[in-house]
């Protein structure tokens, strides 16, 4: 199975069960790529697109054109928040610093 289709899969299962929840995203805080912690209210509001990245996914060729995307659309209160795993089959291995090298690469 695909990287997106494997993604595609795990949100329709997260999204069930949220359902049974009162919680919403904007009551969440993760932490950013530098260890900072960010406050998901903070982009109520704003149209949000949720993706799962990993630098040796076959779909990183992606990354281009999710930023083109989000240059087109930043102006409209859109954000995208990029959320790197190493949970589908190691595509994901190196630490924060290297993922962040990574994509700054590919996009630009």
């Amino acid at each position: 199975m695909a990287c997106l289709e494997i993604k595609v899969a795990i949100l329709n299962l997260i999204w069930k069960q949220s359902q049974n929840s009162d919680k919403t995203i904007y009551q969440f805080t993760m932490n950013d790529i530098d260890g900072k912690p960010v406050n998901f209210s903070q982009f109520k509001g704003k149209t949000i697109l949720i993706v799962n990245v990993a630098s040796k996914c076959g779909y990183t060729s992606q990354y281009k054109e999710l930023q083109a995307f989000y240059d087109q659309n930043k102006e409209k209160d859109f954000v995208i928040l990029g959320f790197p795993a190493n949970n589908f089959m190691g595509q994901e291995p190196g630490t924060n610093d290297d993922i962040k090298s990574f994509c700054s690469k590919i996009t630009a």
